[in-house]
């Protein structure tokens, strides 16, 4: 699994100090921001997978943060993870409905936190994959369309190569300085048919089945 790229946003030196020591650094590359508006510009900077922001903040708190994450396309996809002491279910509803991806109320234990990073891992990883298949099914695609066109071609020159041998000895046989060069040409066709064949099977898009996912960490 690669390592994600995590913001935290969180104005409490102290209690920032703390979630951060409890990142895995060989899964986790961090980056902080001391508030929303500083969590935007960061952002801004480069865009994370995931961002770990508390609500209740100064200049900007989380749930505006959000709102602004969610309102630009760019940022849609970056999953967000809000921490706050704020717990009742109303607060819960309110942080989800704003654009959160999870919700953790503080204080909490660091496994819950893994567990809750872990779940936004697996689904960038997946998201991640789904990338990589859409590309190669666009390369597969331009592939075999360009491996048509070489086919189409050679056809063309293989035909044009034996009406040109009729027209040239008109039912006779070639002269012998003739007869290797032809050969040669004839091979060479089709060997390069034969190679178009095996680029156009190996550019067939794979077949996708579903399987179980592991959501332990």
């Amino acid at each position: 699994m690669e390592r994600v790229n995590v913001l935290l946003v969180e104005d409490d030196p102290f209690q920032r100090t703390l979630i951060a020591e409890q990142l895995p650094p060989e899964r986790c590359r961090l980056r902080t921001a001391a508030d929303g508006e500083d969590g935007l510009e960061k952002i801004a900077e480069e865009i994370p997978d995931i961002v770990i922001t508390d609500i209740e903040m100064p200049r900007m708190d989380g749930l505006a943060m959000t709102a602004k994450i969610r309102e630009n396309p760019a940022w849609r996809s970056i999953y967000i993870i809000m921490l706050t002491v704020l717990t009742t279910l109303k607060n819960k509803v309110d942080g989800l409905k704003g654009g959160a991806d999870d919700y953790i109320g503080k204080p909490f234990q660091a496994p819950e936190l893994l567990a809750r990073l872990g779940v936004g891992m697996r689904l960038i990883e997946t998201q991640r994959a789904l990338v990589r298949a859409e590309k190669d099914a666009a390369v597969g695609l331009i592939a075999a369309g360009v491996a048509h066109e070489f086919r189409n071609r050679f056809n063309a020159i293989s035909m044009g190569m034996q009406l040109l041998v009729e027209n040239l000895t008109e039912g006779k046989p070639l002269p012998p300085g003739l007869v290797g060069v032809k050969e040669n040409i004839d091979r060479e066709i089709s060997r390069g048919t034969e190679l178009i064949k095996d680029f156009l099977a190996f550019s067939q898009p794979l077949e996708l089945k579903p399987a179980a996912v592991d959501l332990k960490l």
